[in-house]
């Protein structure tokens, strides 16, 4: 093999494996976050269909819950603003999916995942430290937890 060959193989290599190591970071984990972030984007933009880029978003969400639950759990509360931010965000794009497809099978399961990730909501929001209330941050999984419930009617009544 020639040695061009071989840097950009070894190049490929580390690449995948960065891609790798960074699907499972967590929120504090700024730079391999970042890279999280870039591949989910670019692997959104992919797909072509509604119904694969619906499935992949609401892998997202869920993705975004656990994420909410390690942030808490890790007492990590001044990540939540933006964790709330990004969490309502892919619910919103959920919805928007949903409603371009017209599928009422689609409908039914992101309203179910929503339902579930409600009550997961309202679970760490009435579990939330009492330590940790003096600086609202438990308002921003309350936050979460409103768009949800603006979502939810969203796809239990499309006509409004």
């Amino acid at each position: 093999m020639n040695k061009r060959l071989i840097i950009l193989l070894a190049a490929f290599l580390v690449v995948v494996l960065i891609a790798l190591m960074s699907w499972y970071a967590k929120p504090d984990q700024e730079n391999n976050f970042k890279v999280k972030r870039f591949l989910e984007s670019t692997f959104s933009k992919i797909l072509v269909s509604d119904s694969l880029k619906l499935r992949f978003n609401n892998r997202l969400l869920e993705n975004r819950l656990s994420e909410f639950e390690y942030l808490v759990k890790k007492e990590k509360y001044e990540l939540l603003r933006v964790q709330s931010s990004r969490y309502s965000t892919t619910a919103g794009i959920s919805v928007q999916l949903v409603k371009s497809s017209l599928s009422k099978n689609l409908s039914q399961s992101t309203l179910e995942l929503f339902e579930k990730h409600r009550e997961i909501l309202s679970y760490l929001i009435e579990n939330f430290p009492a330590h940790a209330y003096k600086d609202m941050s438990w308002g921003q999984l309350k936050d979460a937890q409103n768009y949800l419930d603006i979502y939810i009617s969203q796809l239990e009544n499309p006509q409004k």
